[in-house]
């Protein structure tokens, strides 16, 4: 009887120990700061430089179709805020010892304000940016989360193009505070062309922001784009990254940290499988609603009773997670393909001012960072794929049946596409530096024979190349 129960509880913590793969943080870690990931235009018409941080587990032993990456995403407003915030970097550096891949991103910040002399003493009592809360309208701020929604893809095909960071894209994540909640959940979920709203498009001309803007805005928040450099027009958005195209990487769920939506983001949707949510709120946020209200609402109504002030104008209404929550529930009754969803929210009731002298009572923060982050890195875990089969492509709906065998291969390797138009492929084998071994030129005949006898044990990746499309799998020699 004692021998069963000792095998019993031996079998129980090996099952418990297997169960928490992807979930403790095991591994050490190696960190590569500001790597540029791209360049685009922001609010007023300067070019760029967009940078990332990434975080990679040291001696993982990962699947040969390489590890999961979790995007990070910060808030700020779309005003300010960066990479290295305190949760963002916690992230970043706790996945990665999961044994995920992790980047945390910097993205075009800003937005035009207004033309108006609209201040508040709160600005200078607590060096809080009020005056820079007032925007020319409420289209700036969905064109600021499509730019950042935008400058989120250009992060994750960077990360994925890139060989050495070894990434299997059928396994993406992604975690957002507040603003970058808020891009996250569109980056995850606006992927049908009917999401794609007007205001990303041409708008009207601006008036030239007030004066207010160079003081204090840039000094408090850093911008670097003065009212001199500004070019006032408001081009289309969609032309430069439409992000409902060329989405070659399959996302498997999203945390949002006090998050919202701005626009309708459920309705439509193009997913096989749509990314599970986990979302974490709490009641007394004034800075996003946990219900449907305008963004920084608690705010406007916390700096009016402190500071004297007016109204923010030309903010746009969001739902807050409760918001989302509920819209989830009732889209189930239509029915209509819905996120599965994991709420927690808490009962903090703390008032604005009660916020102000106890910071750790803040209803925009997370009350326990390792709870909240533990229920969601067990989400995730539940979510990873590591079935052999690993090939991806920019382009599903043309994907033939391709065959590489034998895989491990030792001196051979055949390439095989079960349907095939005939019109010619190329191919290469890269180390993961990303350095050209192995290529060919144009080939009609299969299978394909490879020599691979040159190539020492490890893994690499071997990219065909046809007239439409461009496939990459991973290859392992012994």
């Amino acid at each position: 009887m004692f021998k069963n129960v000792i095998l019993i509880l031996f079998l129980f913590f090996v099952r418990e120990s297997i169960g928490q793969k992807w979930v403790d943080t095991v591994y050490n870690i190696t960190i590569q700061n500001n790597i540029t990931y791209g360049s685009a235009f922001d609010f007023g018409g300067n070019l760029k430089s967009l940078k990332l941080d990434v975080a990679t587990p040291i001696g993982d032993n990962h699947s040969p179709c390489g590890r999961p990456l979790i995007l990070i995403i910060h808030g700020g407003g779309f005003l300010g805020g960066s990479k290295q915030d305190g949760y963002v970097r916690n992230w970043l550096i706790d996945f990665a010892k999961r044994g995920y891949t992790t980047a945390s991103i910097d993205y075009r910040l800003g937005m035009f304000t207004t033309e108006k002399e609209i201040h508040c003493n709160i600005t200078n009592l607590f060096n809080f940016p009020w005056d820079c809360m007032n925007e020319t309208d409420s289209i700036e701020w969905y064109r600021a989360y499509f730019r950042a929604i935008q400058d989120a893809h250009r992060a994750i095909h960077f990360l994925i193009n890139e060989p050495a960071y070894q990434i299997d894209q059928r396994n993406v994540f992604v975690i957002g505070e507040s603003a970058g909640a808020i891009t996250s959940l569109g980056f995850v979920y606006l992927d049908h062309k009917n999401e794609l709203l007007s205001y990303f498009g041409s708008q009207n001309t601006v008036k030239s922001p007030n004066k207010i803007y160079d003081f204090p805005c840039i000094q408090t928040l850093g911008f670097d784009t003065s009212i001199a450099s500004l070019t006032l027009a408001r081009p289309d958005l969609i032309g430069d990254l439409d992000p409902t195209q060329n989405r070659n990487f399959t996302i498997k769920g999203i945390a949002s940290i006090y998050g919202a939506t701005l626009q309708d983001l459920f309705t439509s949707n193009t997913y096989s499988k749509i990314p599970i949510l986990y979302m974490y709120h709490q009641p007394n946020d004034i800075v996003v609603d946990i219900n449907r209200n305008k963004l920084l609402q608690g705010i406007e109504s916390c700096a009016a009773s402190l500071g004297s002030c007016g109204t923010l104008i030309n903010r746009p209404m969001a739902n807050g997670s409760q918001a989302i929550f509920q819209e989830i529930q009732q889209l189930k009754n239509i029915p209509i393909e819905v996120p599965e969803v994991t709420f927690e929210k808490t009962n903090n009731q703390v008032d604005c001012l009660g916020q102000l002298l106890n910071p750790s009572a803040a209803g925009h923060s997370i009350d326990n960072y390792w709870t909240r982050t533990l229920v969601f890195a067990k989400l995730f875990a539940q979510k990873i794929e590591e079935s052999a089969a690993c090939y991806t492509t920019t382009s599903t709906a043309t994907l033939p049946s391709i065959k590489i065998f034998p895989n491990p291969a030792k001196t051979k390797l055949y390439i095989d596409f079960q349907k095939y138009d005939e019109e010619g492929f190329q191919f290469s084998i890269n180390n993961l530096s990303g350095v050209t071994l192995i290529s060919s030129e144009n080939s009609r005949h299969l299978p394909k024979e490879i020599n691979v006898s040159s190539l020492t044990s490890g893994v690499y990746i071997l990219t065909i190349v046809t007239l439409k499309n461009r496939w990459n799998f991973k290859i392992i020699i012994d």
